[in-house]
């Protein structure tokens, strides 16, 4: 049987409904809180830190040469996107024409691409009907 304390309350029920009260509001309160925080600053992080879209303009290739190494001026047309499934940047494109380069690369080849916004290592691929090679990579993209 609870207890009644001087003023007629049952001292039992006032704990236990105060207890339970400020234990569900402030894990409630604060589980909400954290959690909305913390998706709102990661979000406004991974935006505000997020690489540009597309690139189109000049661009530099660089090979590893016998004895030194050689930069060819180049085209470039590039995309990229965020691949939430492996939680890394990817980016593509082709670099226009160039006889320079076709002679001195082949399809599968690993060269430095650098444009006014970096530098990145990036994959050769196919050459397109139109002499075009294919140009990939992944993280941090040279745009």
């Amino acid at each position: 049987m609870p207890e009644t304390t001087n003023d007629g309350f049952e001292a039992r029920s006032a704990r236990t409904s105060t207890t339970e009260d400020v234990l569900a509001t402030a894990r409630t309160s604060t589980t909400e809180d954290v959690l909305a925080t913390a998706r709102t600053s990661t979000t406004e992080d991974v935006l505000a830190t997020a690489p540009a879209e597309e690139y189109a303009g000049a661009a530099s290739v660089s090979l590893d040469g016998d004895d030194a190494t050689l930069a060819i001026t180049v085209e470039v047309d590039l995309r990229g996107r965020f691949e939430p499934l492996d939680g890394k940047f990817h980016w593509y494109g082709r670099i226009a024409t160039n006889p320079a380069l076709a002679e001195r690369v082949r399809p599968g080849s690993t060269v430095t691409l650098t444009t006014p916004g970096g530098s990145a290592e990036a994959r050769l691929s196919d050459v397109d009907p139109w002499g075009r090679f294919r140009v990939s990579g992944t993280g941090r993209p040279p745009f």
